[in-house]
């Protein structure tokens, strides 16, 4: 079945939101007469973009392949397994819920361990942090990981899919063993030169000026970006040079794959025997890491679930104290705090210019739900599928987890936000804030003397609810020493128009 009407979904409570759309479970239909189902309702916004006859043709695909492509597709990606439809307008699609393996148990910044979609954003990070989170990753592991990107993006070509967007927001991994990827927001993808949405790209993972996206060129170059960034355990890095350690003859083939020239960058399938033969030297362990330190008990949720409102932050050297509101003159240039780390706007108690860089993959679920309880174990699994698409129902099963695309959401905002700075590209950075932040935070040029004395940053996505992401923030500084910070940021039709940040 490739098309099912709305009105006879049982459908739960929406898991989240991003830019295109929302992502609800579904509690009486199964895929594959084996895995838990969502539904992806695009927004009123998107609908006029969406081509209906392309996510039909997706939707029939898996139907259409031969069987073994067909089982490989399922079992790999997050697939539209059908459409949606209210009336006559085609609202969303079905897809598959989130696997087990492709979730982990992460433990957050108060040293509590939560259920956590296992994003590769997570990776493109140093040791220590990855350690910290809950995970351990060897050199292998990493190795194996990119082979096995490899070979997916590599066969999903040659069945005339190009993903367009890759990028670890649309990338999930197990460590298995063996380590693997699953892909979501597949109707992202193109198929056979068909666009569901027009092509999009995540901030920071844009092919040259000038390229188009959506090509096999465009994955190759963003395979050999993937390379250097999870092998470098770096989110901004374009250098082939921070793996050459690793092997020379990887950071060879990375150099070809971020050239200008498309005619020279190696395709996906002539990475995988060179990964593979790397893995087989790479150690087998993590490198060591020091102990996490001991974390405080973590303060209690309000009633209905939702985050605890961030701290309040401490008052400006000399400035007005926390919670009290400045008048319009008092705020026309924004003081900063020590190190020019935290900024008090009025109305809330807003502190955005931190003494800090960003990224823009930081470690997180963005664009994604990581839903309540964890999937069902087995939902990944390889036992007698038949690579239908087929939807059952009476499925007593929610779907836990799912994708909501990139786009304008708070954290795909807050991202770009750190990508911009960690790039020095500050401009841009100050384009995100609302025409009122800015006013309230006076000259650009004095706000972007607050990230002076910032050498590096981590940013983690803690949860998110409606326009508000909660975040974590570990700063780097050049004197050597680390600022830690927690709070919000509140977004807006794409623009940051509020944030409460505190530490330091």
């Amino acid at each position: 079945m490739s098309s099912v009407r709305r009105e006879d979904l049982d459908l739960g409570t929406a898991m989240g939101q991003g830019g295109q759309g929302t992502v609800i479970p579904v509690r009486n239909r199964r895929i594959n007469q084996q895995w838990d189902s969502v539904y992806k309702e695009y927004s009123q916004a998107m609908r006029p973009y969406l081509n209906g006859d392309a996510l039909t043709r997706m939707a029939e695909e898996i139907e259409r392949l031969p069987g073994d492509d067909a089982r490989w597709l399922a079992e790999k990606t997050a697939w539209p397994a059908a459409t949606v439809t209210y009336g006559s307008q085609i609202t969303g699609f079905l897809m598959r819920a989130i696997p087990a393996p492709f979730r982990f148990r992460r433990i957050d910044m108060t040293g509590v361990g939560r259920d956590q979609i296992a994003e590769l954003q997570f990776l493109l990070n140093a040791d220590a942090f990855i350690t910290g989170i809950g995970l351990n990753v060897s050199p292998r592991e990493r190795l194996l990981l990119l082979a096995d990107i490899a070979r997916t993006v590599s066969r999903l070509h040659s069945l005339d899919i190009v993903v367009g967007d890759l990028s670890p927001k649309n990338l999930l991994f197990s460590l298995g063993p063996p380590p693997s990827c699953f892909f979501i927001d597949c109707d992202a993808m193109r198929l056979r030169g068909q666009d569901v949405l027009p092509q999009a790209e995540t901030p920071g993972w844009a092919v040259p000026a000038g390229e188009s996206a959506g090509t096999p060129a465009s994955d190759a170059y963003k395979f050999a970006l993937l390379t250097v960034r999870l092998l470098a355990g770096d989110q901004t890095t374009r250098d082939p040079a921070a793996i050459r350690g690793i092997d020379a003859g990887l950071a060879g083939m990375a150099r070809k794959g971020l050239a200008a020239d498309r005619s020279g960058r190696p395709a996906p399938s002539a990475w995988i025997p060179a990964l593979e033969a790397t893995a087989r030297r790479a150690r087998t362990s993590p490198p060591p890491t020091a102990p996490r330190p001991q974390a405080s008990p973590s303060p209690p949720r309000p009633p209905g679930g939702q985050p605890p409102p961030p701290p309040v932050p401490p008052p400006a050297p000399g400035g007005t104290p926390a919670g009290t509101k400045r008048n319009q003159s008092q705020n026309s240039k924004v003081g900063s705090a020590v190190g020019g780390a935290v900024l008090l706007l009025v109305i809330i108690i807003v502190a955005v210019a931190l003494a800090h860089s960003g990224n823009s993959t930081t470690p997180v679920n963005s664009g994604t739900n990581t839903g309540g309880n964890t999937a069902p174990a087995g939902t990944s699994g390889n036992s007698g599928t038949t690579g239908n698409s087929g939807i059952t129902g009476n499925s007593d099963n929610t779907g836990n987890s799912g994708n909501t695309g990139t786009g304008s959401d708070p954290w795909s905002v807050v991202q770009a936000y750190y990508s911009d700075i960690n790039s020095a590209d500050y401009s841009d950075a100050w384009g995100l804030f609302s025409s009122s932040m800015q006013q309230q935070m006076g000259s650009e040029s004095g706000w972007q003397q607050g990230y002076n004395t910032t050498a590096s940053v981590q940013v983690t996505e803690n949860s998110e609810s409606g326009d508000k992401v909660y975040v974590g923030i570990s700063a780097d500084q050049t004197d050597g020493s680390t600022k830690t910070y927690s709070g919000s940021y509140t977004v807006d039709n794409g623009e940051i128009t509020g944030a409460s940040i505190s530490g330091g």
